[in-house]
């Protein structure tokens, strides 16, 4: 099954992120009113980062199951593929951040963020000076809890858990491909349960959760993605089935429960697992639903897709830049978009001569190990 649509979900989710960022940056007055408003209705979800962040979980469990379903997988090849499909474009944008800060006037590795300049609140997170060059290995690790992923780039703490999780990643699909769903589902739900310890407070101010409660969290989103992989067929011939009317009833009723749950509170760890049975229902019904799967594979939703993780990456970054050289002189609204341009034409780039060298890389390197030790010394045998 192609997953192009998968594809365009994905650009989708990383421009509400976005849309995400720029309301906390640049919203004000009757706008942010306006939204405030729309956040109480399912059009939350085209500017609310917390539930994109799940679909990502989500889609990650499911895009990186479907190799252990087709044969074994080498679990040291499916890790350094991983890392290499993550670090090489997070190390190009973190490196351009860390410049924007330094030239734009903004703290430096290691020191305490400033809240802000002028009237513009920026998304920051005070932290502890650490030590330079510890700052440095936190942040060329992409493994610890640093909080000074705040001062650089928001949206590096997912990527934390997303490389966790991909180092797990084979530790999980054991029971996935092992054992009936329903059990699996079933024992998967603790990990629902350790949202509730997870630190999201720092100072009194809300932040991701952090931790290895965070972790084990995040855990079950990626089940949750592996098993619907486990059975997309299935689910895609239930879909096939249904008249173009229930499908589009299906699909109205997956929005309102992706798009209107609060996700925030006390209860979020609930509702997030609620947003992403949600994520599921949508990924199905854009894989087999012919009415939108094809929205979904649109040309210009397929390029957003393709650059969708460097988008994600850089977004904040170009936004930030965009407000730190201009804010003031031209209206908000124009600094948005203005922002937005900034950050699709660097995605495109770090796409094209970052993204997709790193790619290939991946599976040379996954190529290289998926072969047993007799066929590669038959290979490489000079008789």
């Amino acid at each position: 099954m192609r997953l192009k649509e998968l594809d365009s979900l994905r650009g989708l989710a990383a421009l509400a992120v976005s849309f995400y960022h720029g309301q906390t940056l640049f919203a004000s007055g009757a706008a942010a009113a306006v939204l405030a408003l729309l956040a109480m209705t399912p059009l939350h979800a085209m500017f609310d980062g917390g539930r994109a962040v799940v679909f990502f979980f989500v889609l990650s469990g499911f895009v990186l199951a479907v190799p252990f379903f087709r044969g074994p997988v080498s679990p040291v090849g499916f890790v350094l593929k991983r890392m290499a499909r993550i670090y090489p474009a997070y190390w190009a944008v973190l490196i351009i951040a860390i410049l924007v800060q330094v030239f734009t006037g903004g703290p430096a590795i290691g020191a305490p963020c400033t809240m802000g300049f002028g009237d513009l609140a920026l998304l920051k997170t005070c932290v502890d000076p650490a030590p330079p060059w510890h700052a440095v290995a936190f942040l060329i690790a992409l493994f610890s809890e640093y909080q000074g992923y705040f001062l650089y780039d928001p949206v590096m703490w997912s990527l934390v858990q997303e490389l966790r999780l991909s180092i797990l990643f084979p530790l999980i699909m054991l029971p996935v491909v092992r054992f009936p769903s329903r059990w699996v589902l079933l024992a998967s739900l603790p990990l629902v349960v350790a949202g509730f310890f997870a630190n999201s407070v720092s100072d009194g101010n809300p932040l991701p959760l952090s931790g290895p409660y965070a972790t084990i969290y995040y855990a079950w989103f990626f089940v949750l993605g592996a098993v619907a992989a486990k059975h997309i067929e299935q689910l895609a011939g239930l879909v096939r089935g249904f008249t173009a009317r229930r499908a589009a009833l299906w699909l109205a009723v997956t929005l309102i429960v992706f798009g209107s749950l609060p996700v925030i509170g006390f209860a979020s760890p609930v509702e997030e697992a609620a947003v992403g049975l949600s994520t599921v229902s949508l990924m199905v019904l854009g894989l087999a639903w012919s009415g939108l799967s094809r929205l979904l594979v649109s040309s210009s939703l397929r390029v957003l897709g393709r650059m969708a993780y460097s988008y994600y990456l850089v977004h904040y970054v170009a936004l930030e830049l965009a407000a730190r050289l201009l804010f003031g002189r031209i209206p908000s609204l124009a600094l948005f978009v203005l922002g937005i341009a900034v950050a699709l034409i660097m995605a495109w780039a770090s796409y094209r001569w970052i993204e997709v060298p790193s790619i290939r890389l991946g599976h040379a390197l996954y190529g290289r190990f998926r072969k047993s030790p007799s066929t590669r010394a038959t290979q490489e045998s000079p008789t």
